[in-house]
């Protein structure tokens, strides 16, 4: 198979199975048999978003309607969307830029560039790659450490090693969700549990404490 096929055949294999033919996989796409610090890559229902985002709004008050609807958008794809490299720069619900069909494919990246471009008031004007987010906004007012304390619900956040392996995320917040302790929330598009889907995670501290933190609601 080419690497599409695969991206394609991995895309399918973690469509919300349960809910649209009454079928369960299992739980490779994190539910029961994740980690704690994970809340899992199956589909959210609207009234799930919507507690979620209360939580959030419980924490955050002032949060901006645009915020609301960034992290809105985002949750919905949790479990609806395959992790693919090959799929970065496809729009999250358009064609396909290789082959016309909506794919359902995209990497961190593109996720976290593609759910600011449909509902962020198009602030960031393109898909970027975690490499690009830094060389274009690194030293602007939208930018700074997470470790300073400025991280938001629906800021995108860079964590950059040496090894090369970046990574873009979407903040959710800090919070206690479904009895857990309290901690720093993700929306993430990864190649985890082999398949890759939209997850809601939570890292280390340690982790956090590396990333930068951008705000596109302060671009321009």
């Amino acid at each position: 198979w080419t690497a599409d096929n695969m991206a394609l055949a991995i895309y399918k294999y973690n469509m919300d199975w349960e809910e649209v033919y009454g079928i369960t996989l299992g739980s490779a796409l994190g539910g029961s048999g994740s980690t704690a610090s994970s809340l899992g890559g199956t589909a959210l229902s609207d009234a799930q978003i919507d507690g979620i985002l209360e939580i959030i709004l419980e924490e955050y008050p002032d949060l901006s309607e645009e915020r609301i609807e960034v992290l809105s958008y985002a949750l919905s794809f949790v479990g609806n969307m395959g992790y693919s490299q090959d799929h970065h720069s496809c729009p999250l619900e358009g064609p396909c830029k290789r082959y016309g069909y909506v794919c359902h494919l995209t990497d961190c990246s593109g996720f976290a560039s593609g759910v600011w471009l449909a509902k962020g008031e198009d602030r960031l004007g393109q898909i970027y790659a975690t490499s690009t987010f830094k060389k274009a906004f690194e030293g602007t007012d939208a930018w700074s450490n997470f470790s300073s304390g400025t991280a938001e619900p629906g800021d995108i956040l860079l964590h950059y090693v040496s090894s090369g392996s970046n990574h873009a995320v979407i903040y959710l917040g800090r919070f206690s969700y479904d009895g857990s302790e309290v901690r720093d929330w993700c929306v993430e598009c990864t190649s985890r549990n082999a398949g890759g889907n939209v997850y809601i995670y939570s890292y280390s501290s340690t982790y956090y404490n590396e990333c930068y933190v951008l705000k596109p609601d302060m671009i321009g």
